[in-house]
């Protein structure tokens, strides 16, 4: 008879003489399973190896994306028989890409979500890794995306009493990732899925950067060696993420053009929170008007857009409290949206969820 995993964490935790610390025991897991390849199994790392959730754990349902960063799939756990969602990434295309996408950051804040049981974002069940991938298994929305509710209309416009229901969520769980100190760089419709309830969970934080700590205005900014290379998804990225990466382009050629001159740099941090409230309002004005604010042909044109735009509003609700949020939201001067505001008010919305901002932890 197959042990229970309650039976396995019980056996494992003494075989690695576990002091209640998961990460740690993870980690010596980690160690255990490395040294197994390079030297060769021991009757310790055997006993292990078996012990540990693996992919043999899990039963495939069926492929949901294959993504930028990995493949997301949907299993059902041979422990508990529960339907949950894996997120495949290759450590290669990991590695390759460690400038835009970080599995370890994205692990911390799903675990963090279990920790304060936030109602923004998936719960983690489990982290591991095989010889070639990094897989994280999380709670599955089965309701869909918000994507799939603009596919769903006709016109693609989501109606006013419908947006009274999405946002105020939509703002909380964009608020809440700050709040564990992340900026999350990918603010879209498709990263916001439902529950069976129609509540909105944040997913994708693989893409996010660390916040330093707020300055003396309360703004909070993301150090520099993160905002170098471009993330997030053209229609809906700021034109500071587009700036910072210009910047960095410029400095490298005039680095390469001649080194005897040495370039005088200011330390400097990069862009802040603000990033995600464009790509906020960028996804409120397609919600509204079926169409991206900054929506070309191709990426270049959509690029220069956005670094040269001028927002069409219509006559659609120009004073309803969506539409005054969004204009906000996508004002040019980064500043001006919402870097140091801790209350974003949103009169009128949603009687379930209070538009204090403050009152969440």
């Amino acid at each position: 008879m197959s042990l229970s995993w309650t039976q396995r964490k019980t056996r494992l935790a003494s075989l690695l003489r576990s002091r209640g610390d998961e990460d740690a025991d993870g980690i010596a897991i980690d160690r255990l399973m490395h040294g197994q390849r390079v030297i060769g199994k021991t009757s310790k790392t055997a006993d292990v190896d078996a012990l540990r959730f693996q992919d043999n754990d899990l039963d495939t349902v069926g492929t949901l994306e294959y993504g930028q960063f990995g493949v997301i799939d949907v299993v059902i756990c041979r422990l508990d028989s529960k339907v949950y969602v894996r997120k495949s990434v290759d450590k290669r295309f990991a590695l390759r890409s460690r400038d835009q996408c970080s599995p370890q950051f994205e692990r911390d804040i799903l675990l963090r979500a279990v920790k304060m049981d936030s109602p923004w974002a998936p719960h983690l069940l489990c982290a591991f890794q095989t010889p070639t991938h990094l897989n994280l298994v999380m709670d599955y929305a089965e309701g869909g995306n918000l994507w799939d509710v603009l596919e769903s209309i006709p016109d693609g416009t989501v109606p006013e009493s419908d947006l009274r229901w999405w946002v105020p969520q939509v703002v909380s769980a964009i608020h809440w990732c700050h709040t564990q100190g992340f900026a999350h760089r990918d603010v879209k419709p498709h990263n916001f899925v439902l529950t069976p309830t129609a509540h909105v969970l944040l997913i994708d934080f693989g893409s996010v950067a660390p916040l330093l700590p707020p300055r003396v205005d309360g703004s909070q900014l993301i150090p520099q060696r993160y905002c170098l290379v471009p993330c997030g998804t053209c229609d809906y990225i700021s034109p500071e993420i587009l700036k910072a990466h210009e910047e960095a382009l410029v400095a490298l050629e005039m680095q390469d053009d001649d080194d005897s001159f040495p370039i005088e740099r200011k330390e400097a941090d990069g862009y802040g929170v603000e990033t995600d409230w464009w790509s906020l309002g960028a996804m409120l004005y397609e919600m509204v008007y079926g169409v991206a604010p900054f929506f070309a042909p191709d990426i270049k044109q959509t690029y220069t857009n956005i670094m040269n735009y001028e927002v069409i509003f219509s006559s659609y609700s120009p004073f309803s409290p969506v539409t005054l949020f969004f204009r906000k939201a996508l004002n040019s001067i980064d500043e001006l949206r919402f870097p140091t505001t801790t209350k974003i008010f949103l009169p009128d919305y949603s009687p379930l969820l209070s538009a204090d901002l403050d009152a969440e932890t």
